[in-house]
Formats: structure tokens, sequence, C-alpha cells
């Protein structure tokens, strides 16, 4: 049954035409006189498809004639959640990595503005001490949005939230991504700018369009 094949069309056949993956003269058992217990291979099924399962082939003699018994396991739905958790696993470091990155800039332009103030606050004037707390309020108010992104995008993958999909404006999205970006960009003179001959609408969850943006 897990190969597709019937009774009739296995028996009597060798398993390199109908099962197997190794080649003739090739067989790990008869030909290279290897131990097969529960080793991971393929198993070519009827259809033209491959099962990943686990084998184990035992040696038995019946009537003084000696046959392989051979056990199949199948583990492709094993193997497939392992694959999407590798993948779950890569996106996961790349988001890390993006967002580490982002918010570096501005936990250094807060530590920046802070060091500043506390080595010469007598030489500022109440405007530039305005202007250095603006500055500074701006800068947290990244930090928290990058946070709340974070916070959404782990509860998004633990199952804790679903996707809140609404009618956003993708060019007003970018202009708030590069927004938040702006201190780091100025630091680098790195100018972005979003080109664009009309407003497109997509049905997005816009929190988690943000983290794909930046």
């Amino acid at each position: 049954e897990m190969s597709g094949y019937t009774h009739e069309e296995v028996v009597g056949h060798r398993c390199h035409s109908l099962l197997c993956s190794r080649q003739e003269g090739n067989c790990p058992i008869t030909d290279l006189g290897e131990i097969v217990d529960n080793r991971e291979t393929v198993l070519h099924t009827k259809d033209g498809g491959k099962k990943t399962i686990v084998k184990a082939v035992t040696e038995i003699s019946l009537d003084e004639r000696l046959y392989l018994l051979e056990t199949f396991v199948d583990i492709s739905d094993i193997k497939a959640i392992e694959n999407d958790l590798v993948k779950s696993n890569l996106a996961k470091e790349k988001l890390f990595s993006i967002i580490a990155h982002d918010l570096r800039g501005p936990v250094g332009t807060q530590l920046g503005f802070l060091e500043l103030v506390n080595e010469d606050y007598a030489s500022f004037d109440s405007a530039e001490i305005k202007d250095i707390f603006g500055n500074l309020e701006v800068s947290t108010n990244k930090l928290y949005t990058l946070l709340n992104n974070l916070l959404s995008w782990s509860r998004l993958q633990s199952g804790g939230i679903k996707l809140e999909r609404q009618l956003s404006n993708i060019a007003v999205l970018c202009e708030e991504v590069l927004s938040q970006c702006s201190v780091q960009s100025n630091a680098k003179n790195i100018s972005i700018s979003v080109i664009h001959q009309e407003d497109i609408v997509a049905n997005i969850d816009a929190s988690l369009m943000e983290i794909v943006l930046r």
C-alpha cells in the first residue's frame, strides 16, 4: 500500500526495478554486504513519487533458501515537519538579524545624545536642551515601534495572534519605514526615496509588512 503497487505487481520482480533507488549490482545488502538497520532512505512509488522511509532488513531462511525480510516505516510527514522547522528557524534568524541591526540605530542615537548632555550639560542653553530631548523622543518612538513589531511577529509565530488584514496604502507604509530608518541613513549620508506613480492599496497586515520592508 505504501508504494502504490499491488501484491501481484511486486512479487517476482527485483526491487531495483520498482522500489529502490540503488542501481542493480549496488545493493547494500546482497552486493555490498552492509547491515541495514533503521536506515533512512527513499522509497520510489508507483506514481513516480518518492517517500522518505526508515528501512530495516533481516536475513531469514525458509526451506533452506535465503530471503530478505524488509520493513518500511513511512516518515514523510515527519521529514516535512522537520523541513518546515528548518525554514522557520532560518526565517527567525534572519528576522532577528534585521531587528538587531535596526535597534542598534535608535539605541545608539539615544546613548549619543545622553552622553553629550551628561558630559557638558552647562554649555547647553534651554533651546538646545529642548532640541536634544525632541530628538530623543523621536528615537524612542521608533524604538518602541520596532519592539512592537517584533512582539507581534513572535506572537504570530507561536499562534498567539492572527493576521489582521486591512486595506493599507503601500506608499504611506514605505514612507513610515523610511522615517524609522532616517537616523541610520542620515548618519551614513544615504538618501532613500519612495518613487511611485499612484497610490497602491493592498489587503495586508501593516505591522508585519513593515518588518518585511525593513
